[in-house]
């Protein structure tokens, strides 16, 4: 992902030792630090939505009485849903 250049600086506190070993992962994947940055903070957060997701469906799962071993089935009852309807 290219970067942009940014809205706004970040300054934050990291230890030296977590910092020494961003600096030293950067330099070995021959990007700069705020690409590292960058790309460890999407990933958190896309790993946060997906977590969302992910409990979101095991809620409506749970409310709809399914279990695990119901998944493939219902998974395909879905699918055949539209094609049921001539789509």
């Amino acid at each position: 992902m290219p970067l942009t250049t940014p809205e706004k600086n970040l300054h934050a506190a990291v230890p030296p030792a977590l910092l020494a070993r961003a600096q030293e992962a950067a330099q070995q994947e021959h990007i700069s630090i705020d690409e590292l940055v960058s790309d460890a903070m999407e990933r958190r957060l896309n790993r946060r939505e997906f977590e969302e997701v992910l409990a979101f469906g095991k809620r409506h799962a749970k409310a709809r009485g399914l279990k695990t071993s119901d998944v493939e089935g219902a998974i395909a009852a879905a699918r055949a849903e539209p094609k049921e309807r001539g789509r």
